[in-house]
Protein backbone atom coordinates (compact mmCIF):
# COMPACT_ATOMS: atom_id res chain seq x y z
CA UNK A 1 0.00 0.00 0.00
CA UNK A 2 1.19 3.46 -0.73
CA UNK A 3 0.97 6.47 1.57
CA UNK A 4 -2.03 7.96 -0.29
CA UNK A 5 -4.17 4.87 0.28
CA UNK A 6 -3.23 4.70 3.95
CA UNK A 7 -3.92 8.42 4.41
CA UNK A 8 -7.33 8.18 2.75
CA UNK A 9 -8.27 5.15 4.83
CA UNK A 10 -7.23 6.90 8.03
CA UNK A 11 -9.16 10.04 7.09
CA UNK A 12 -12.24 7.98 6.26
CA UNK A 13 -12.00 6.08 9.52
CA UNK A 14 -11.65 9.30 11.47
CA UNK A 15 -14.63 10.83 9.67
CA UNK A 16 -16.82 7.82 10.47
CA UNK A 17 -15.67 7.87 14.11
CA UNK A 18 -16.42 11.59 14.50
CA UNK A 19 -19.83 11.21 12.87
CA UNK A 20 -20.65 8.36 15.26
CA UNK A 21 -19.61 10.50 18.23
CA UNK A 22 -21.84 13.32 16.98
CA UNK A 23 -24.85 11.01 16.62
CA UNK A 24 -24.25 9.42 20.05
CA UNK A 25 -23.91 12.76 21.83
CA UNK A 26 -27.06 14.10 20.18
CA UNK A 27 -28.98 11.03 21.30
CA UNK A 28 -27.70 11.34 24.85
CA UNK A 29 -28.66 15.01 24.99
CA UNK A 30 -32.19 14.22 23.88
CA UNK A 31 -32.55 11.30 26.28
CA UNK A 32 -31.16 13.13 29.30
CA UNK A 33 -32.74 16.55 28.79
CA UNK A 34 -36.21 15.71 30.11
CA UNK A 35 -34.85 13.63 32.99
CA UNK A 36 -32.40 16.34 33.97
CA UNK A 37 -35.08 19.03 33.82
CA UNK A 38 -37.39 16.92 36.01
CA UNK A 39 -34.59 16.27 38.49
CA UNK A 40 -33.69 19.96 38.70
CA UNK A 41 -37.32 20.94 39.19
CA UNK A 42 -37.65 18.45 42.03
CA UNK A 43 -34.43 19.52 43.73
CA UNK A 44 -34.93 23.26 43.39
CA UNK A 45 -38.74 23.20 43.59
CA UNK A 46 -38.94 25.67 40.70
CA UNK A 47 -39.66 25.41 37.01
CA UNK A 48 -36.41 25.79 35.17
CA UNK A 49 -36.39 26.90 31.55
CA UNK A 50 -40.05 26.45 30.69
CA UNK A 51 -40.21 26.01 26.92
Amino acid sequence: MDWLTISLQMAGGLAIFLYGMYIASDGLKRAASSRLRTFLQRVTKTNCMEH
